[in-house]
């Protein structure tokens, strides 16, 4: 069962690597444009993978809290599908 600290220092790493991945990835998108290689290409697509999975994380999250408050005005498909696959009986507190 995870725990609201844990929940909470979840959500601030998801937010610190996606500020991370953001600022080392317009570093390199920089670099590569000026000096196109596929490595090169192959890494700015990494580190755009990486911001837009933190994102879509804390998304998620923010989500499950306003839907819990009954805020949601317009439901988001993929975080509702997300919200049923999860297991029935488990804990279903959110940040």
């Amino acid at each position: 069962m995870r725990t609201r600290v844990a929940l909470l220092a979840g959500y601030i790493a998801a937010f610190a690597a996606a500020i991370w991945a953001l600022q080392v990835g317009w570093v390199q998108l920089r670099a590569v444009w000026a000096f196109p290689t596929p490595s090169g290409w192959a890494l700015t697509l990494g580190y755009l993978a990486v911001f837009l999975a933190a994102f879509l994380y804390l998304g998620y999250w923010q989500y499950a809290a306003d839907r819990a408050a009954g805020r949601v005005k317009r439901p988001l498909r993929l975080y509702e599908w997300f919200l049923s696959r999860r297991k029935i009986g488990s804990d279903s507190r959110v940040p």
